[in-house]
């Protein structure tokens, strides 16, 4: 196509008619580029009508191109540049400051040109959508060069931003002689644009094309915003990552669905998509074509980062955490039943019977982790309304709960990893069954909770402190999830280490606060924390110290401040 174009051009330098021809293309297409980069063997004087107002700053900026620094000379010494191949631009600020300081007149600048050998030159006026100057008397004074001083002119322009103008639509059949539909050729200018040797960037060329082709979306701009953006995206992330102990190759497809994801995220946000919503989740999937199971790993953090949001290196920590997590499962379990399930549309109905039941048996042997759970709902659900009774989402949850039941720790679904393609009614469905089981692990956390805690009392003093310390920190990612963690059985606690404890049971009081508090991200873990702050001060503030040794009340002033401190944080 691009081919075409050029000899397009080619031929008209060699046709004696009197006319302009249009290249046409939509913003951001690459046709600015395209001329940079594709005329070579054409000698150009190219100008920008970005801005420009009067037809005498245009002139300026024609003689300007052609002649260069030789303005700048007498005029009984200003030699025209002979076959020079002049392009760039020269902003409007640029060319009124020289026209002003070197004295130059319209009218010499006109007898300059008039004086200039046009011969095989073509004069590229670019951005024609954009010209401040009346379009009637601009496309005259084009018209008027092309008709009477046989100049060859080519204009470029989107045109679906002239076409609703009836003056242009009248002007254009007399003055542009061809129009060139300009199709950018992102295959052919990929590589110039790649930055800095990124192997993301590099390695999945074919991937960034097609979903920019997906949305008819091809758009340079775009593609230069993508490598920039991922380029500063990943100094964050090398910084994260090398924090982690994980080996190359989950490193590798980490950096490599991020990348995917920035890339369509950032093609929706020049497209003025709305953006995927992820609610409360950090991770999800999403869909790249709507109706299909097609999907790839999202990432909450990616779209704050495109909408410009300040990013929370320890929370992009705990995703990734919590991503690599899903990694090596999804790796050990790679030949599993509940793997096989992934495309189970695919299946037959004797292979989504046997696998059914295989993997009821292998739920009810407890083999699979919590974190399964939300995906097995998810299958349950699907294929049951597909009409299998073999797999109920009833059945599965019975199963469920009785797992749960068998376990005597806390237990956290994690993130819910869903199918992009879970269609409206299936998730109001899968978010009713999983409020369900939410809850039932709530209650039995809450269960584990009071009974872990009672033992607290049981402790010698020394001891309080620090087993109420570990205990919650054991437990952290239930308050985490809950998004509370100073309840009233925590304050509770909290008064009863103070009164009956001594000095190092209080200074463990303060080590907790720090640690639940002390992170960035402290107002998104919990969001309503600081009535529970203020209560919990109000009460210790009621306490008696008089028979506090010195060491127990500095600790005790210590986890005071500490306290107030927090409050200011939410205030």
């Amino acid at each position: 196509m691009n081919e075409t174009i050029i000899n397009e051009i080619k031929n008209y330098m060699n046709n004696p008619l009197k006319y302009a021809i249009l290249l046409d293309g939509f913003w951001g297409a690459g046709k600015t580029y395209f001329i940079q980069h594709n005329l070579t063997e054409i000698d150009t004087i190219y100008v920008s009508l970005n801005g420009i107002s009067t037809i005498a700053n245009l002139s300026f900026q024609l003689a300007y191109q052609i002649l260069g620094n030789s303005l700048a000379e007498p005029k009984h010494k200003c030699k025209l540049h002979k076959g020079n191949k002049i392009v760039g631009t020269v902003g409007n600020l640029l060319a009124t400051h020289i026209e002003t300081k070197l004295s130059i007149s319209f009218s010499d600048i006109v007898k300059l040109l008039e004086n200039i050998d046009f011969k095989n030159k073509l004069i590229i006026l670019d951005d024609l959508e954009r010209c401040n100057i009346d379009l009637q008397e601009l496309l005259g004074f084009i018209n008027n060069l092309v008709e009477h001083n046989n100049i060859k002119i080519l204009l470029v322009a989107n045109e679906s931003e002239l076409n609703s103008n009836d003056i242009y639509l009248k002007i254009k059949e007399k003055l542009i002689y061809q129009t060139l539909k300009f199709i950018p050729d992102l295959e052919s200018i990929y590589e110039n644009l790649i930055i800095d040797d990124i192997k993301e960037i590099k390695d999945n060329k074919s991937f960034v094309i097609n979903e920019l082709k997906r949305k008819q979306h091809l758009n340079i701009r775009t593609l230069q915003f993508i490598f920039q953006r991922y380029k500063e995206l990943k100094i964050i992330l090398n910084k994260i990552l090398n924090t982690l102990e994980i080996d190359s190759n989950i490193s590798t497809q980490i950096y490599c669905d991020i990348f995917k994801y920035l890339v369509v995220i950032s093609r929706d946000y020049k497209l003025g998509e709305n953006i995927n919503n992820f609610d409360k989740q950090e991770f999800s999937n999403y869909q790249l074509i709507e109706s299909s199971y097609i999907s790839i790993p999202s990432f909450k953090f990616v779209n704050d980062f495109i909408l410009g949001f300040k990013l929370d290196e320890q929370n992009i920590k705990n995703i990734l955490d919590a991503y690599i997590s899903k990694i090596r499962t999804n790796a050990q379990n790679q030949n599993s039943s509940l793997n096989i399930l992934n495309r189970w549309w695919e299946s037959e109905d004797e292979e989504i019977i046997a696998i059914s039941q295989k993997i009821l048996k292998e739920l009810q042997d407890n083999i699979y982790s919590f974190e399964a759970y939300p995906k097995l709902l998810l299958y349950s659900l699907r294929i049951s309304n597909a009409g299998f009774s073999e797999f109920t989402v009833d059945t599965v949850l019975s199963i469920m709960k009785n797992n749960i039941d068998a376990t005597n720790h806390n237990i956290s679904l994690g993130y819910s990893f869903l199918d992009a393609a879970i269609t409206e009614e299936e998730k109001k469905e899968y978010d009713t069954y999983k409020e369900k089981l939410q809850l039932y692990i709530n209650n039995h956390n809450d269960t584990l909770s009071q009974t872990g805690l009672a033992s607290l009392r049981q402790q010698t003093i020394g001891n309080l402190g620090k087993y109420f310390f570990n205990w919650i920190m054991d437990n952290l990612s239930t308050f985490e999830k809950k998004q509370k963690f100073l309840d009233d059985g925590n304050i509770d606690n909290i008064i009863y280490i103070i009164e009956n404890g001594n000095n190092l049971d209080v200074r463990y009081l303060v080590y907790l606060l720090n640690e639940i508090y002390n992170y960035s991200n402290t107002k998104t873990l919990y969001p309503t924390e600081n009535e529970s702050l203020i209560k919990l001060s109000t009460k210790i503030s009621s306490l008696s110290t008089n028979n506090f040794n010195k060491m127990k009340l500095f600790s005790f002033n210590s986890l005071i401040d500490s306290i107030n401190k927090f409050i200011n944080l939410y205030n």
